[in-house]
């Protein structure tokens, strides 16, 4: 569960867009994701990483229906698992 995501791959995830997921991150609910050292971890074009775990806790707070949702997302990145 310590996969680092892109944004758009978050958004892909959780069925939202890419601005959603940027509000999540503006208003606290998506962290980026943090190295051992407490450094940013961002890619080579010096985008934000995202901690899957994260992204899963993110999608179900901000969700309307809630748990469901993020048990939905969570099987898909189960199923994407699998199937690698």
């Amino acid at each position: 569960m310590d996969a680092l995501l892109s944004g758009s791959q978050v958004a892909m995830m959780a069925g939202v867009s890419l601005a959603a997921v940027c509000n999540w991150v503006a208003r606290g609910y998506l962290p980026v994701a943090t190295d051992a050292e407490g450094r940013e971890v961002r890619d080579y074009r010096g985008r934000p990483r995202y901690r899957l775990r994260d992204a899963l806790k993110a999608d179900v707070a901000t969700s309307r229906r809630g748990e469901a949702r993020g048990e939905k997302m969570a099987g898909m990145v189960a199923r994407r698992i699998e199937a690698a």
